[in-house]
């Protein structure tokens, strides 16, 4: 079975907050297979295309018809003048990212900004980067609950804050996206910058970091690096300009691949995955060495990645997934589905998702019969091969599209036809995850 993941959300939005902030042209190429669905639906893409263009950016979607696959390339078109504006009223849905970049960059921007978003959004919290920012001068009214939208912003700009704060400390347990939206916000007005985050294990830059310096380095910028004691890492960033490379391309989503990973181990089959960067730095790609552990087979080929699944039993233990909170939910799925006592953690940052996440999975699983227990940072689940009896309540994945995602997996791995309220939220990321489930079926 050959199959394509959409395009990888992380590497995209990076790359249309860059390309706008460098002005000019960019055209940004993408794979999948039904691009123009991918563009109308992708909910997340969707609302951060809206905040480019309400900071005066104009933006294009549109797809090529080829002769060998129709429609199988689609395109992002940005043009700016860089960011010009001084005030903006952001509607950010529940994209988290978005939140947590822009804000940094529009405090680089300096002006007077409001960001908002739907309930989902609300429970997701700026953490560390307030209370940063506020150091360095920029004033913060929230409506509600500090740290979280709605909120009002209003900042003196990159070269003021540097005065005030010559080198940046964050923490970043919560997430990298807020460093990296300070990094995007300090090159986007060549402004030279020391950034220090912490906490950093084994003097490795964290993948989604990792994935905002190639970017940078896409655009022209260099930051150098420099692991001090203490679990810090010093990034340094120099006043080179942001070079608009007139075109990129992403490669494909290993987030969505976990995905079709889990399904092709659960139900042993073997599958092709193309548009996959086996160099990239993307950390849900660890899933790979997860589930070769379990006796799962792959291979890098010129054609895609090759995988030959294999569900098998027995104790499962993976506590590594601090960095990588998206393998989480597939896991679930999977494991639920495999004989044995499992144990995943830690990463708390998944109580402030779109939904708490650890939670949400732990009731649904227990509405089914399983016997789970929660942690801080995980959950421990008795996994099994069949549902007992009549346990076929509605599970509900409280408005999440990955919570969504994992009921299915686990229904299809069960053989069980699970009813899952809220389809569509699946939108959020991913329109096409339906028509994925189908191919894997009987």
């Amino acid at each position: 079975m050959r199959l394509r993941p959409p395009p990888c959300k992380s590497t995209f939005q990076r790359a249309l907050l860059l390309g706008m902030l460098a002005g000019g042209r960019l055209r940004i190429v993408f794979e999948a297979e039904d691009p123009l669905r991918y563009l109308r639906e992708a909910g997340d893409l969707g609302v951060l295309v809206a905040a480019l263009e309400t900071l005066g950016a104009r933006v294009d979607l549109g797809i090529s018809l080829r002769e060998d696959t129709p429609g199988e390339e689609g395109w992002i078109l940005v043009e700016s003048e860089g960011w010009t504006s001084r005030a903006a009223d952001f509607s950010l849905g529940e994209n988290g990212t978005a939140l947590r970049m822009l804000s940094a960059i529009a405090a680089c921007a300096g002006g007077r900004y409001s960001f908002r978003g739907t309930r989902g959004l609300e429970r997701r919290s700026l953490g560390p980067l307030v209370a940063q920012l506020e150091r360095l001068g920029v004033g913060f009214a929230f409506t509600e609950n500090r740290g979280r939208v709605p909120f009002h912003m209003e900042s003196p700009g990159a070269a003021e804050m540097i005065e005030r704060g010559p080198l940046i400390s964050l923490e970043i347990r919560q997430g990298t996206q807020s460093a990296s939206g300070l990094l995007i916000g300090m090159a986007g007005f060549e402004e030279s910058a020391r950034i220090a985050v912490h906490p950093v294990e084994d003097h490795a830059v964290p993948g989604y970091l990792a994935m905002t310096l190639d970017m940078l380095g896409r655009f022209g910028v260099g930051v150098t690096k420099e692991f001090l004691g203490r679990g810090e890492l010093l990034l340094r960033l120099g006043d080179d300009p942001l070079v608009n490379p007139g075109e990129l391309h992403i490669e494909a989503d290993p987030s969505s691949a976990t995905w079709m990973l889990v399904l092709a181990a659960g139900l042993e089959r073997e599958i092709l995955i193309q548009g996959l960067d086996p160099s990239s730095a993307h950390p849900d790609l660890r899933l790979l060495h997860d589930l070769e552990d379990l006796g799962c087979r792959y291979e890098w080929t010129e054609e895609g990645l090759r995988f030959e699944g294999h569900r098998g039993a027995g104790d499962v233990e993976i506590l590594d997934l601090e960095d990588r909170p998206d393998s989480f939910p597939p896991l679930v799925g999977l494991l639920a589905a495999r004989p044995g006592r499992h144990h995943l953690g830690e990463a708390p940052k998944l109580r402030g998702k779109e939904s708490d996440r650890i939670a949400v999975l732990a009731r649904g699983l227990a509405s089914l019969g399983f016997d789970v227990k929660e942690s801080r940072g995980g959950l421990a689940i008795q996994g099994r091969d069949r549902l007992d009896g009549d346990q076929r309540g509605i599970l509900d994945p409280s408005g999440d599209h990955r919570m969504y995602m994992a009921f299915s997996v686990l229904g299809l791995l069960l053989g069980a036809g699970l009813e899952i309220a809220d389809p569509a939220c699946v939108r959020k990321s991913w329109p096409g995850f339906p028509a994925l489930l189908d191919r894997f079926r009987p």
